[in-house]
């Protein structure tokens, strides 16, 4: 990949909006303000947000999405995306054990990626 190729597939996402958690038929809980930082590099196929300690693979990119996480099993599931044309951001987690969700919707905003950790090895 080129140097201009590599930056334009590396950056940051700003992103703001609202998150709420409760049981899963009662999401009329209040909502709470939130930003989250991501960032990706779509070349490595890396992401990380917040402090960024540790990166994880990206689930999969496709045309409209960057879907960070998707997948599901007999305890709930989990799904985080962003669409690459609105700047829509969902990230929903659900435990049907505990039944229980947490649900973060906002819109994004692509801004100079700041890096990832330096591997130790």
């Amino acid at each position: 990949m080129t140097g201009l190729a590599a930056a334009v597939a590396a950056f940051n996402l700003i992103c703001t909006g609202t998150t709420t958690s409760g049981e899963l038929l009662d999401l009329g809980k209040p909502k709470t303000p939130v930003t989250v930082i991501l960032r990706v590099d779509l070349g490595a196929n890396r992401w990380c947000s917040g402090d960024c300690k540790s990166t994880a693979e990206i689930k999969e990119v496709r045309e409209n999405s960057i879907i960070f996480r998707m997948g599901e099993d007999d305890n709930g599931d989990d799904f985080f995306y962003v669409n690459r044309e609105t700047g829509e951001l969902f990230d929903r987690t659900r435990s049907f054990t505990l039944k229980w969700i947490t649900l973060t919707q906002g819109n994004c905003e692509k801004a100079p990626f700041t890096g990832f950790p330096v591997r130790k090895f």
